[in-house]
């Protein structure tokens, strides 16, 4: 997931919470905190992930926005292999990218 981020700029840039919404329609996604080491040049990612639904992870970011503490975290509808999108969030930042750009 990290990789995706990393190769290039977002597809979609979201203001809120509250407007990536739409966003989210798969009915699960790895959820991933974003929590990493760099070694060089080297990316190592030292985060968790976890599978929710998106039920699940709509109400655990409803509740980080409302408490103050949304952390870094990258989310992609379940996959196998390569993710087509992620999502990118940070405090700032709500980014989605996807495996087609070129």
């Amino acid at each position: 997931m990290l990789a995706l981020v990393l190769r290039g700029g977002p597809l979609a840039a979201y203001d809120s919470i509250a407007a990536l919404r739409a966003q989210l329609t798969a009915p699960a996604y790895y959820v991933a905190h974003k929590l990493v080491a760099h070694a060089g040049k080297r990316a190592i990612f030292q985060g968790r992930v976890v599978r929710a639904s998106a039920t699940d992870l709509l109400v655990f970011l409803d509740a980080a926005v409302v408490s103050g503490d949304l952390r870094p975290m990258l989310l992609a509808p379940v996959f196998e292999g390569i993710p087509a999108q992620v999502i990118h969030i940070d405090e700032d930042v709500l980014h989605v990218y996807t495996a087609s750009l070129a």
